[in-house]
């Protein structure tokens, strides 16, 4: 067996204890870096970027406690509003409670921080969840501290973690999912107690990610892998348990969101046009008040119509419009398209905040999804995949390929950001090829990940001032713009 792959020592050894102690500092190393990077000037710039146009309203009916319907789970916009509640316990936070959409400037005298509290907070548990990850599946540390650093040090996750949206929650949520099923999947011999705790984590996780996006769902592909698991060691009594304790927690979690929800909107908005049954209206207005399980099947069923006939009327995406920043998925393998969230021209100079990720680490996300597909791809033919790759490997190949496939065929116009979770997992599978590689050495390994790091610094160097909103000369954006699949560009120049 390779070098690169380390024995797992028992619990019980005082050199496990000295391992622990030093993968905790590591994480903990890692997450100071992730609040270095993301917390600095929380509430720059002091303006609306992209759609917290939707989503600081959206905050401020929480806050506010007026009724709304939106087009996605009510749980990333709850930490949007629980964040302004505790930065700012005493603001009115009704600015914009009476809009849907933020038309104007965000008044100069108010900070904006408190919206992005949490999204930033996500962000930086990110890259210690994806260190967790490798090290479970490769036992290398330096391995999962360098794929927990290619996510750190991505331009695109750090811009989208700097404001009040709720993709990094939505990652946070799908890599806690992950992260229970690769302990479960290969873990030692552990206390039963300690299963069943992860069992319930796994189930809160779970459907925090479908409560935060549609697409969170994505993660319940790994648990039929867990089942098998279970099945071959002849634990169907263990399998009974799982699904028990593991539905009661998903749906727990997922009653608990929807009554946080509604109970929270209490108050009809002004113009009520009434996006909703008559039934859910009267209830709404104080009308009507039926008992707690009717009440709950009414209101989410007018969440969910009002959810799928929004995403039915958004346009498709037009590649001929100029000033189309939606792309189709398989632009995303490249980076593109990169979408420009704010900006400020001037004197020859630009201020502009760009979503577009570090080419390093997409570029590794690719090589990771193209092997480890080309892989499971040919071993289904010949079968040459041992059976430890095959556990490692089948997983995520789904979980990338289920979510992609499922994106791919919804008509609505489509935007970067929606790849990010899936970028993600492209790193974890690069790192599963690398500590297969038996044929390189692992003195050449550690050249490559070194090398690989010192490119993945320069190019977060340079391409940072479309994350922090620095100023550059035009013409520089214009030199930056490497790939013709990433369309940066000067807006209104």
């Amino acid at each position: 067996m390779s070098k690169f792959w380390l024995p797992i020592k028992s619990f019980g050894s005082r050199n496990c204890l000295s391992t622990g102690l030093r993968r905790n500092a590591i994480a903990l190393v890692l997450w100071l870096v992730s609040v270095f990077l993301i917390f600095p000037n929380l509430g720059n710039p002091r303006a609306i970027v992209f759609d917290e146009t939707y989503l600081i309203p959206n905050a401020q009916s929480y806050i506010n406690g007026v009724f709304f319907q939106d087009s996605h789970p009510p749980l990333g916009r709850l930490f949007i509003a629980l964040g302004q509640v505790i930065m700012h316990p005493e603001a009115s936070s009704n600015e914009f409670v009476d809009v849907s959409k933020i038309e104007k400037d965000w008044p100069s005298n108010i900070d904006i921080g408190g919206y992005r509290l949490f999204p930033v907070i996500f962000g930086s548990i990110n890259p210690v969840l994806v260190f967790g990850i490798v090290l479970i599946l490769t036992s290398s540390e330096w391995l999962s501290f360098f794929a927990a650093l290619l996510v750190l040090f991505d331009n695109a996750l750090l811009a989208q973690s700097r404001f009040a949206l709720p993709d990094s929650g939505l990652i946070t949520f799908c890599l806690a999912s992950i992260l229970c099923f690769v302990w479960l999947q290969f873990k030692t011999n552990n206390p039963k107690w300690k299963e069943q705790i992860v069992w319930a984590i796994f189930g809160f996780s779970a459907s925090a990610a479908f409560m935060t996006k549609f697409t969170g769902l994505f993660v319940l592909v790994v648990v039929p892998f867990y089942l098998y698991k279970l099945w071959l060691g002849n634990s169907k009594k263990r399998i009974i348990e799982f699904l028990i304790i593991f539905g009661i927690t998903f749906s727990v979690f997922f009653v608990l969101t929807w009554e946080v929800h509604f109970s929270l909107l209490k108050i009809p908005p002004k113009n009520f046009n009434n996006p909703i049954s008559e039934l859910h209206t009267q209830i709404v207005i104080g009308k009507y008040n039926p008992n707690s399980v009717e009440r709950f099947l009414i209101e989410t069923q007018d969440a969910y119509t009002y959810m799928f006939d929004y995403h039915k009327n958004v346009p498709t995406l037009d590649l001929g419009n100029p000033d189309e920043i939606g792309s189709p998925w398989y632009y995303w393998f490249f980076g593109g398209r990169a979408i420009p969230y704010r900006w400020e021209t001037g004197s020859g100079k630009i201020k502009i905040i760009y979503l577009i990720g570090n080419p390093v680490t997409w570029l590794i996300s690719l090589l990771g999804v193209g092997g480890v597909s080309a892989s499971v791809v040919a071993d289904l033919f010949f079968q040459f995949l041992s059976k430890i790759q095959r556990q490692r490997f089948y997983p995520f190949f789904l979980l990338y390929w289920v979510y992609m496939l499922s994106v791919a065929v919804i008509p609505r116009v489509m935007y970067l950001y929606h790849y990010l979770p899936p970028m993600v997992l492209g790193v974890i599978m690069f790192s599963l090829l690398l500590v297969e590689a038996k044929s390189i050495s692992q003195k050449t390994r550690l050249g490559m990940v070194v090398a690989f790091a010192c490119c993945l610094l320069a190019a977060f160097q340079i391409y940072s001032p479309f994350t922090y909103y620095k100023e550059i000369p035009i013409e520089r954006l214009q030199q930056l713009n490497i790939l013709p699949v990433w369309n940066l560009r000067c807006p209104g120049c």
